[in-house]
């Protein structure tokens, strides 16, 4: 079986909707302000395969920030110790 580590994006300052992760729900996709259009965030990076403390195309310059320790804390853990 495989494990998905969740996105970090719930715990980003710039998560502003949808639904994170839920293919159940393709019409509300998670968006933030790096990626606010219909497409919403992309698979690399829901999917924890990209890192989005470091730059994606398309994302407008806006990376992700954490919106406190824990969530800092938890990208630390699945990007640098996974």
């Amino acid at each position: 079986m495989t494990s998905v580590a969740p996105p970090i994006c719930g715990g980003c300052t710039h998560l502003t909707g949808g639904i994170l992760f839920d293919p159940k729900h393709p019409e509300r996709p998670a968006v933030c302000d790096a990626f606010p259009n219909a497409l919403g965030i992309p698979w690399d990076i829901l999917l924890s395969k990209h890192d989005h403390r470091e730059p994606y195309s398309g994302d407008h310059g806006i990376l992700y920030d954490p919106k406190d320790k824990d969530a800092a804390d938890y990208a630390k853990m699945i990007f640098d110790e996974g």
